[in-house]
């Protein structure tokens, strides 16, 4: 696929800013997941206190990887991202998967966040996937940073805008012997959107239905209209939430 967002969702090589061997950490269950998955490309943990992590050798800040960086994962405070984005994009990265939560959904000092690493993406022309996501997996390249393990390769794409749902539709295919070509946690899609999504899959050969769990939508008359198109060769199955007070 010739696809701008192919290099993001197909990666060469990931980094992981805030890579753990602690037990139940964020950034242990997703550095743990992609190592289990047998990722075809290079994996770099980025931890300052660490020589190396699963017995693969880390680096102390990103700059110090020997090697390109296609996708750089961020698992660290709020507080710090600013500073991993920024370095993120200095050693050329593809895109970045925001894991931390806590930001534009928490409030104003939040939403200040994320505008300032936004505006530093968009000058670098760089794709910025969440924040407040649970990450992605992409079967092709054998790529599970969601720290779920055990996930099957199929053909049904998932977007979805809450980590739970993920967790339980995987939960569900084991049980029931399914399995997903892609699985992208969207999180509060302050960079790439809903829409683009929709229509990389909508081009992905991999991807032949698309199921959709959306809370909130931005550009809601572009995403219809990338919707229909995608509808006249693959089917999309979506639930939209947050329509009550409750």
């Amino acid at each position: 696929m010739t696809h701008p967002l192919n290099r993001v969702l197909n990666p060469r090589s990931v980094a992981i800013i805030g890579a753990s061997e602690v037990p139940g950490k964020a950034g242990e269950r997703r550095t743990r997941s992609l190592l289990e998955s047998h990722f075809t490309g290079r994996i770099y943990p980025v931890n300052p206190k660490r020589n190396q992590i699963f017995g693969i050798k880390a680096y102390p800040n990103i700059l110090d990887i020997d090697g390109e960086a296609d996708l750089v994962m961020i698992v660290v405070p709020a507080r710090f991202i600013p500073d991993a984005v920024a370095g993120s994009i200095q050693k050329g990265a593809k895109g970045i998967v925001i894991i931390t939560a806590g930001l534009g959904e928490s409030g104003s000092e939040g939403k200040a966040i994320e505008a300032e690493i936004l505006q530093m993406a968009r000058e670098a022309g760089v794709y910025v996937i969440g924040p407040n996501c649970s990450g992605m997996f992409s079967a092709g390249v054998s790529m599970n940073i969601l720290g779920i393990p055990g996930i099957a390769k199929g053909h049904m794409a998932v977007l979805a805008q809450s980590g739970n749902i993920i967790d339980s539709l995987t939960h569900y295919a084991r049980l029931k012997g399914g399995g997903f070509c892609r699985i992208i946690s969207a999180g509060n899609a302050i960079g790439v959107k809903l829409h683009e999504y929709v229509a990389y899959l909508g081009q992905d050969p991999d991807t032949k239905v698309i199921a959709m769990y959306l809370e909130g939508i931005r550009e809601g008359n572009e995403f219809v209209r990338v919707a229909r198109e995608v509808t006249k060769i693959k089917p999309i199955v979506a639930l939209k939430v947050g329509r009550t007070g409750a």
